[in-house]
């Protein structure tokens, strides 16, 4: 065929599935994925929950948020917790799209892909803890593993 991979990946929030589990939910994706062919080393499901835009909300990708925003971190931690998006000790929100979406409109942002962009290419993810983003650069890393580069000599 023309593609080797697959990789299928979506909020669980908004699926249409939040009553089943991540967890299930990836097994059986994977599992309508064989039965059209892929090979199951070739295929992997990566259910984000609870929205990809919880991705925004880890420390370092906050630090860098916050920059880009011109504001601090701080500023918009203490912002989500007085509009009831986190409690006390939390820093991730429980709807992080809707989180983001305030905090843009707070510090007079519109919503822009080019947001995410930024906040990914300076932000460092080691560390991160959030099972979908493991999952996703564990099956990156194992398809597409670094493969030196070849030394040239002058």
């Amino acid at each position: 065929g023309e593609y080797s991979h697959c990789m299928l990946m979506f909020d669980h929030h908004g699926s249409g599935c939040e009553t089943v589990s991540p967890e299930l939910l990836r097994t059986k994706k994977i599992g309508e994925l064989s039965k059209n062919g892929w090979q199951s080393q070739n295929v992997d499901v990566i259910v984000i929950k609870p929205e990809l835009d919880i991705w925004m909300f880890g420390s370092k990708p906050a630090i860098h948020l916050a920059r880009e925003l011109e504001t601090t971190p701080r500023s918009i931690k203490n912002f989500l917790q007085s509009h009831h998006f986190i409690k006390t000790g939390q820093w991730k929100p429980s709807e992080p799209k809707e989180a983001l979406e305030s905090t843009l409109r707070y510090c007079r942002r519109a919503y822009s892909s080019s947001i995410f962009e930024t906040v990914a290419k300076r932000a460092s993810f080691t560390n991160c803890c959030d099972p979908a983003f493991n999952r996703f650069v564990e099956t990156l890393r194992k398809w597409f593993p670094q493969r030196p580069h070849p030394i040239s000599i002058c």
